[in-house]
């Protein structure tokens, strides 16, 4: 049992009394900063489910409070669940070397195949289940949207156009890279 006024931590104890904002004790006042955070976070949570007409949620609380003056374990602490990555958020693998391909059609065929293969799928998922958050809405927006300008629309410019052939294969590749950024635009370009 904890005598009063003076609290437990993980590592260490400190007086609730006692002035630790000094420079010689920094890092208890900053234990304490975080503790009082937590205290409030912790105390703001429970007062929204209280608020919202919880009553088992005081119920519970009173429990385990009862359970811990008597010295009993509450239970085990919840498992805090994680969210699952998603494809798209993983690292985009790099486009193919175009001065390792020999003909300006096998440029456009590989960096055709690149777009179909790589970026389609991670855009598709995307726009399946964008996130919810907005930052991170625009954050990923930005990743697709950028990574195909770079990767396959500047690299698209630099094809030679020699014949005919060509021509039509790059404008295919030109007009499903600019397909997949519309689309992207749709669902999280920033609305203005």
């Amino acid at each position: 049992m904890t005598p009063p006024g003076k609290t437990v931590g993980r590592h260490f104890e400190f007086h609730e009394d006692q002035d630790y904002s000094n420079g010689n004790n920094s890092h208890f006042s900053q234990y304490g900063l975080l503790r009082a955070n937590v205290i409030e976070q912790v105390q703001s949570y429970y007062q929204r489910h209280v608020d919202s007409g919880q009553e088992d949620f005081e119920r519970l609380l009173l429990i385990a409070e009862e359970k811990k003056s008597r010295g009993e374990p509450t239970g085990p602490l919840p498992v805090p669940s994680v969210a699952p990555k998603r494809r798209y958020e993983a690292i985009i693998p790099p486009a193919p070397r175009m001065m390792t391909l020999k003909t300006p059609l096998e440029q456009a065929n590989t960096l055709i195949e690149y777009l179909r293969r790589e970026l389609t799928p991670l855009c598709e998922e995307y726009l399946a289940d964008p996130p919810a958050s907005p930052r991170k809405l625009e954050f990923e927006y930005r990743k697709l949207s950028e990574t195909i300008l770079a990767r396959v629309m500047l690299k698209a410019d630099g094809i030679e156009p020699r014949n005919e052939t060509v021509k039509n294969a790059r404008r295919a590749l030109i007009r499903e890279a600019q397909a997949l950024l519309n689309r992207l635009d749709q669902v999280g370009r920033p609305q203005s």
